[in-house]
């Protein structure tokens, strides 16, 4: 099928590989190589939600599989063509953190911060980051932005909760 696949894409019957490589894709789903061809082929023809959801479910394959490099390389590939994909953007960062280089999953959690601040999973992985890298003043910021959220979306006690749980109380 992938012999086949790939003469259709050089005679330029690109329906016809892309059918073949998504039947491929569907017979092996943990083959992230032909899912990474697919979602690079809709990317091409201007399927931009197709070739989107094909990614998430890369990212989510190598996730089953424990591979956070390659977790953080189809990030790294969404995040060239939508710089500011909130999904992205959080995963690249805990991605890094699983892979245990902090600095290098800070700014791109601290970007999603900015692009949608009211996410509480960004601002969650921020505190991941903080505590990873010894910053407790940090820390203690991003929990009580996290007790915020949740206040504003009247989730008062899980608000309460988390304070209680993560932030010190001075004097």
């Amino acid at each position: 099928l992938q012999i086949a696949a790939e003469a259709h894409q050089r005679e330029g019957r690109k329906k016809e590989g892309l059918a073949l490589l998504r039947k491929m894709a569907s017979l092996d789903p943990s083959n992230t190589k032909t899912r990474l061809k697919i979602a690079e082929m809709l990317w091409k023809e201007e399927l931009q939600e197709e070739s989107l959801a094909e990614y998430d479910e890369v990212v989510a394959e190598f996730g089953r599989q424990g591979d956070y490099e390659g977790m953080v390389r189809v990030h790294e590939q969404v995040l060239r063509n939508l710089p500011e994909r909130v999904e992205n953007l959080i995963g690249l960062g805990s991605a890094q953190l699983e892979l245990g280089h902090p600095r290098k999953a800070e700014a791109p959690l601290l970007k999603a911060t900015e692009v949608a601040v009211d996410s509480i999973e960004a601002w969650e992985a921020v505190a991941r980051v903080h505590e990873a890298m010894g910053r407790q003043k940090d820390l203690e910021d991003a929990w009580k932005t996290v007790a915020a959220i949740h206040k504003d979306r009247g989730n008062d006690e899980r608000a309460k909760e988390i304070l209680q749980l993560y932030v010190t109380p001075h004097g």
